[in-house]
């Protein structure tokens, strides 16, 4: 009996015990009771803060659609307009460009500009703007890349092959994220027009190792062909 009665005596004093949820909701309720003010200002100061990011989040939104509209513009005007007067749609460009916020959409939109000034031959502006847009991304990048391609083209263009060969080695040795076969035709092209066959020929032996399979190895072999005689 003196056992029972022990037992027993102990879970009234557990019963006793207060309950720590309790306890911790009782010290919430009674704080917010002591301090209503402060309180209601710091729940008044989340509901703004999370007003404001939402309008940011929104903003940020309507500012990248209303980027991209830009840029459907601007190809748009490169590819209807720049035939007709090709001033005025560099113009219309350059005005679009400005409007672009720093960032990816500007850098994409400066390659657009840099192709209509490619196309109306003038190769020093074209080469200016793609010299920015590398310098702006990184290696890898494929902004990056075409704008390096897109340089070495202008270099090419230009008359000044070696260059435009420096580039397109770089780009070969970077393994950028751009088709490397074209790539590889276009310093044979290259290293032909610098009047360099030996150099073209170890191109386009390295392309047969490198591309095995390839559907245009057809063209390769009739290049080796023609320069196998000049080297």
């Amino acid at each position: 009996m003196a056992m029972v009665t022990r037992v027993r005596l102990s879970r009234k004093q557990l019963i006793k015990e207060p309950d720590q949820f309790l306890t911790a909701s009782d010290k919430v309720l009674g704080f917010c009771r002591n301090n209503r003010t402060l309180v209601a200002s710091a729940a008044a100061g989340l509901i703004v803060l999370l007003g404001a990011l939402w309008v940011y989040r929104y903003n940020q939104q309507v500012q990248v659609v209303r980027m991209e509209s830009l840029l459907f513009e601007m190809k748009q005007k490169l590819q209807e307009d720049f035939d007709k007067s090709p001033e005025q749609a560099i113009a219309d460009l350059n005005e679009r460009v400005e409007k672009i916020a720093p960032g990816r959409q500007k850098q994409r939109a400066k390659l657009i500009l840099a192709d209509a000034y490619y196309r109306s031959r003038q190769f020093e502006k074209s080469g200016q703007i793609y010299s920015e847009v590398a310098g702006a991304t990184g290696t890898g990048d494929l902004y990056h890349g075409l704008a390096q391609l897109g340089l070495a083209y202008s270099h090419e263009a230009g008359r000044n092959f070696k260059k435009a060969i420096d580039l397109l080695k770089s780009i070969v040795e970077q393994n950028a994220s751009l088709p490397l076969f074209p790539i590889y035709l276009d310093l044979v092209r290259c290293y032909e027009l610098d009047n360099d066959p030996k150099n073209a020929l170890l191109v386009l032996r390295e392309m047969k190792s490198k591309f095995p399979g390839n559907q245009d190895m057809s063209k390769v072999d009739r290049w080796i062909e023609k320069l196998e005689g000049r080297a």
